[in-house]
């Protein structure tokens, strides 16, 4: 599944989520020669395609010029104006940014009928909630706009454009297929009256070697951007295997293969076509060629079974079948998940509260004990379960053989089962069911729940100034080393860090109220050409600051709910600010983690600036300090980009820089996250600070914990000698008051006002038990005023 790693709403995907580096070497495989399809039969609805024959570049500002080397591979950029491409009108774009793409496809002779699109689940809703992991959805309403566009052309005036509204989800899912159904605000007669006909339905897969196509509208390829994001083709020809495959945390089932090439980004969703122009599947993903590679993770699915153990094909692209989406509507054109030889999975199946992490050690803990799978069930469907564990390479989990007797909801031994001792890739799957005898009533086999997890010692990544993004593995080992170097301190408030990847979108931590401090690693931390390992330490590090990072502490409903669960022995601390999470990132953290690399730190002196070389010669004088400080420095800086992010949309935002330190005073503290340069002053100041904790009590959290979420100068005080209180090293004023000072709310509504900060818009509030309260609006969203005189960054 590509999902666009470049913003940061769910649906800016298209395809590919993100995050590598570098290119590698691709094999360019060659697109068939067969002779094109038969003309579309009359009465069969839509248009006949043209042959499916390799068509030429089209005369484009992304042809290189000669003698430039041969490019990658791109889909060609489709004519409009071409008759033979009418057939193409009915490719949709959701929305005009290319987020994803749909087809209208035909489900009933009937004009009157409603009009369909066929696209990918995770188009349709946000991959990244719980349902979307193991559930199915159906007649849903959509949780924001689906806008497609057909007539989506390049020499296509917008004018002519076909704008068609999503009015409800008829079917989604991403549970052994990743695949859904919309229902639009046209007839099927109405979209016909304004020049789109629907593409017909295929009721059997192409052979294997037959020519096919893919068509959708990506925005990016693996050679980098589309300059013209409009409808493109890639032809090739089908592959001679259906495997399962898994990418991230999803498991599909025989998938179509193919080698077609160029189809990226924005193109998730769009149809592949037999050589009769039929609609025959839902393209989904294509393991992408960008370095580093990270197999079996988000945009770069692997294949798994046949005895063989999990591996990546680069190159290759991967389509959902759709050969019996036809036998789901009725006789009257509407969808219907019960109809007669349907046979999309039912919404009969297993219900987990959250997914597990979906990489562990095979120990954690000391002494060590096994980890587990922590495979929760909820009781809301079913009353028993049937499961199993195996090696990817031979557990089928849509055999019945194998699978335990029912077993009651309520017993929770998946959740205590210890992973497998030896290191490789499992799969548990489980099937849920209403009765204690395994029947009808429970989930079919067809249809399995299954759950991947990878179990791995943790190795040492290597790091220095020329390090290159890390894989989704390491971001797990960065984060679990640096873990473990403060188990210890979680322990002194008996509790204890916890590393999750795979079930967050966005990296946070969550503090638990039975003491387990949980950090989720998000899907988003890597982003391509700007992760490498430091990074990931720092990001660990500042979640882990918001456990053990002290005053100033957030003061919001979760951690009112901190403070009265301390008096019963609940949480084990507050959270901290975010400011003061990036100071005790770079003050405390870091230079734990690092502590033993002299050598690695030792690199930073032939690259660090002018600027931070002074400043930090002035605050140390021993050589390894300094060497640790001009790292850290690197960090402040490469985690400023990153935070900028990839996305070309976000040029306009100002590169935070250590010589540009911000000029914002704020009169009240702000405890949520500062705009970008604040954060990059905040990182290089607490590298300044020689005044380190004092032991593992946590700065500032003293009875009565109450005040800790007002302005108490005790708190404020109690802090003081584990923090540098003035000149370098200490808190920068963009976003830390000293001396406890109630916000100065003057010239700030209740309301809210807009303003600028640091060059971008941003969103301010201020209330007394707030303080100041600054929200840097994302690029292309500024902040306005509504009606009422509430300001918000525009969606």
């Amino acid at each position: 599944m590509h999902m666009e790693h470049r913003t940061r709403t769910y649906r800016h995907r298209g395809m590919a989520m993100a995050s590598l580096l570098g290119m590698a070497t691709l094999t360019a495989f060659a697109c068939s020669d067969a002779p094109g399809p038969a003309p579309v039969q009359p009465g069969s609805g839509g248009s006949a395609p043209p042959p499916l024959t390799t068509a030429a570049p089209l005369p484009t500002s992304e042809t290189p010029p000669e003698g430039a080397g041969a490019p990658p591979a791109e889909a060609e950029l489709v004519s409009g104006q071409d008759p033979a491409n009418t057939y193409l009108r009915a490719i949709g774009s959701l929305g005009r940014s290319t987020r994803c793409t749909g087809s209208f496809i035909k489900t009933s002779e009937n004009a009157d009928a409603p009009a369909y699109v066929l696209t990918a689940g995770h188009c349709a809703k946000n991959p990244y909630e719980v349902s979307m992991y193991f559930g199915v959805g159906v007649d849903e309403l959509p949780e924001s706009t689906l806008s497609f566009y057909f007539n989506f052309f390049s020499d296509v005036p917008e004018a002519e454009q076909v704008r068609a509204e999503g009015l409800r989800i008829a079917y989604v899912t991403m549970k052994g297929a990743d695949v859904a159904l919309i229902e639009l605000d046209h007839t099927i007669g109405e979209l016909q009256a304004l020049g789109i006909e629907p593409l017909p339905l295929a009721g059997a897969a192409p052979a294997a070697g037959a020519p096919i196509e893919l068509a959708g509208v990506p925005v990016e390829h693996d050679g980098g951007a589309y300059a013209q994001q409009y409808v493109r083709r890639a032809r090739c020809a089908e592959g001679d295997r259906r495997p399962d495959v898994v990418e991230h945390t999803w498991y599909w089932h025989d998938m179509h293969v193919n080698e077609c090439q160029g189809m990226g980004p924005g193109a998730s969703g769009g149809p592949a076509l037999d050589q009769l122009g039929r609609v025959f599947g839902v393209f989904n993903s294509h393991f992408t060629t960008l370095q580093p590679l990270d197999t079996c993770y988000v945009n770069y699915p692997c294949e798994v079974g046949d005895g063989q153990p999990e591996r990546g094909v680069e190159g290759a692209s991967y389509v959902v079948d759709a050969t019996t989406v036809a036998a789901c509507f009725d006789a009257e054109g509407r969808f219907d998940l019960t109809s007669a030889g349907c046979t999309l999975a039912p919404g009969l199946t297993a219900s987990l509260p959250e997914p597990p992490s979906r990489i562990d050690t095979p120990t954690q803990g000391d002494p060590p004990e096994p980890s587990t799978w922590g495979v929760s069930l909820s009781p809301a469907s079913h009353t028993h379960y049937r499961y199993k564990v195996g090696p990817v390479q031979s557990v089928d989990c849509r055999s019945a053989e194998g699978y335990s007797d029912p077993i009651g909801i309520e017993d929770d031994r998946i959740a205590t089962l210890a992973v497998p001792a030896e290191e490789g890739l499992y799969a548990m799957c489980i099937l849920t069911g209403s009765v204690d005898a395994y029947g009808a009533t429970w989930q079919p086999t067809e249809h399995p729940t299954v759950i991947v997890k990878k179990v791995r010692e943790v190795d040492e990544v290597a790091s220095g100034p020329d390090a290159i993004d890390v894989t989704t593995e390491q971001v797990f080992d960065i984060a679990h080393r640096a873990v473990e170097i403060y188990q210890g301190h979680a322990a002194a408030h008996d509790a204890r860090f916890l590393v999750n990847y795979g079930t967050a979108f966005n990296t946070l931590i969550d503090i638990q109220a039975d003491r387990d401090w949980q950090i989720n690693l998000g899907v988003t931390l890597r982003k391509q050409g700007l992760t490498p390992p430091d990074i990931v330490a720092f990001i660990t590090c500042h979640e882990m600051g918001h456990a053990l990072g002290g005053f100033p502490f957030k003061r919001g409903p979760a951690q009112t709910a901190q403070v009265e669960g301390l008096a019963t022995g609940q949480y084990g601390t507050v959270s901290s600010a975010e400011g003061q999470s990036d100071y005790f990132a770079s003050k405390e953290c870091l230079p734990r983690v690092w502590a033993a690399d002299l050598e690695v730190n030792a690199m930073f002196r032939a690259t660090v600036s002018e600027y931070a070389k002074t400043r930090c010669d002035a605050a140390w004088e021993d050589v390894d300090a300094q060497n640790l400080c001009y790292r850290i420095a690197a960090v402040a800086e490469g985690f400023g980009i990153w935070r900028r992010g990839s996305d070309p949309g976000e040029s306009t935002i100002p590169v935070p820089r250590l010589d540009t330190p911000s000029t914002i005073e704020v009169p009240g503290t702000n405890a949520d996250n500062p705009p970008g340069q604040c954060r990059v002053d905040t990182i290089f100041q607490g590298a300044l600070c020689g005044t380190k904790f004092r032991g593992t009590d946590i700065p500032g959290l003293i009875p009565p914990y109450e005040q800790v979420l007002t302005l108490s100068p005790e708190v404020e005080a109690a802090a003081a000698p584990d923090s540098c209180t003035e000149g370098p090293g200490s808190r920068p004023r963009c976003w830390f008051a000293p001396n406890a000072t109630a916000a100065d709310c003057t010239g700030i509504p209740p309301t809210g006002k807009c303003d600028v900060v640091d060059g971008q818009s941003a969103q301010v509030f201020c209330d007394d038990e707030n303080g100041i309260q600054v929200t840097i609006c994302e690029p292309g969203a500024p902040c306005t005023v509504d009606e009422d005189g509430w300001a918000f960054c525009t969606p």
